[in-house]
């Protein structure tokens, strides 16, 4: 234990006895009492929250909710804490929630719930759930959850460097948006021919995929001849990345689909009517299955085409065939036709495209790397291992 630091459960921390809220709320009405419920966690929208009677109100006085509170899922997201805003005091909670009344001569609201979300606290709350299909700790059990507890002085100062942190990840946040937003307004403008770039006047013509478009069509000669790839919404990745826990398919890949690097590729069925087009940027040749076909634009700019398909995502719906799973063969999406620039603006178009991935990928690296530093100064901040310098009094 770090010189000056103390061990204390929970229940002696809070002001009141740690409850958890109201166990039927009856109706919603329009004009009733807001209760927080786990999935209003963490920052609720007030207009989608249930809403109870004053009556069933009044016999849970004991968890309306007041300013700098802390509320602490009791199941689902377990561990998932907020603390109330002036905004919420007056509201209740239901049964998946528990409230906490910090006493804050002995551990700050806000010391409590960087405490309450560190990996130490949230693996206990976890563990102390006993892994139940239900997923759910029990009041009792989050009464007993240990905290470690520095000196008030010293919260305050871990508190306001972690804010730093987590202000510097918002606006990393909100400024990768920006980019993505951007980039689709850049879209929207040189992939339809909207904006024309200087230099170009010649009329886009209508033109189906299939005359730019060839079908790679080598087939995996025996079992892991190359790397097993997955086309997912999040990209084209390793099989053994996208499954957990070592959950890989032990499917023989022979005859799988090789796909190149470079190469374009995507899941033909689909149970929404979206298919996602995946470029091979892995730096390797991979294999996938045959339900996904591969293909590339040799005639043409790879990068516009890639853009083009991404960009297009909701018009390929209108052109496969089924009901309960839709199909889009590599046939039909030959024959769907767009408007398309001779190579030249299309290598132009695609350099502008490029430029915005490229910031929209050092805005992600930039929030991992922060993501990541926070995590360590919790580690090491919320367990005394570092040490703050504070001010003598």
């Amino acid at each position: 234990m770090p010189k000056g630091w103390l061990q204390a459960p929970l229940a002696s921390l809070s002001s009141k006895k740690i409850s958890y809220g109201i166990v039927q709320t009856g109706d919603n009405l329009p004009n009733g009492i807001p209760c927080l419920r786990v999935a209003d966690l963490p920052n609720a929208d007030i207009a989608k929250m249930i809403r109870t009677s004053p009556a069933i109100n009044l016999a849970y006085t004991r968890t309306v909710l007041q300013k700098e509170d802390i509320v602490v899922a009791l199941r689902g997201e377990i561990g998932l804490a907020s603390m109330v805003t002036e905004e919420w005091a007056g509201f209740n909670i239901t049964r998946g929630i528990a409230r906490i009344s910090p006493k804050k001569d002995q551990i700050l609201p806000e010391f409590l719930l960087w405490e309450l979300r560190s990996p130490r606290l949230r693996s206990d709350l976890l563990r102390r759930a006993g892994g139940s299909a239900l997923q759910e700790i029990s009041i009792g059990e989050l009464r007993s959850v240990i905290t470690m507890i520095p000196p008030v002085i010293e919260q305050k100062k871990i508190v306001e460097i972690l804010s730093t942190w987590d202000q510097a990840i918002v606006f990393t946040e909100q400024f990768l948006m920006n980019c993505k937003q951007q980039k689709k307004a850049l879209m929207q403008q040189l992939l339809t021919g909207n904006k024309r770039l200087s230099g170009f006047s010649k009329n886009w013509e209508y033109q189906s995929l299939g005359d730019w478009l060839v079908e790679y069509k080598e087939n995996s000669g025996h079992n892991n001849q190359h790397e097993v790839l997955t086309s997912s919404r999040n990209g084209l990745i390793r099989q053994s990345d996208y499954f957990k826990e070592g959950r890989i398919t032990n499917r023989d890949n022979q005859g799988f689909n090789i796909i190149p690097p470079g190469y374009i590729t995507y899941r033909s069925r689909s149970d929404d009517g979206l298919f996602t087009f995946n470029q091979n940027n892995l730096g390797i040749t991979g294999v996938i299955s045959t339900y996904y076909p591969v293909f590339n634009f040799p005639k043409g700019d790879q990068d516009f085409f890639i853009n083009l398909l991404l960009f297009k995502e909701k018009i390929f719906d209108a052109h496969s065939v089924g009901t309960s799973q839709k199909v889009l063969s590599i046939n039909s999406l030959k024959s769907i036709k767009f408007k398309i620039p001779c190579v030249d603006e299309q290598k132009k178009i695609a350099a502008i495209l490029s430029t915005a991935d490229r910031e929209i990928e050092a805005m992600q690296q930039k929030l991992y790397y922060l993501k990541q530093e926070k995590k360590a100064l919790m580690q090491q901040l919320l367990t005394g291992k570092r040490r703050v310098k504070v001010e003598a009094a």
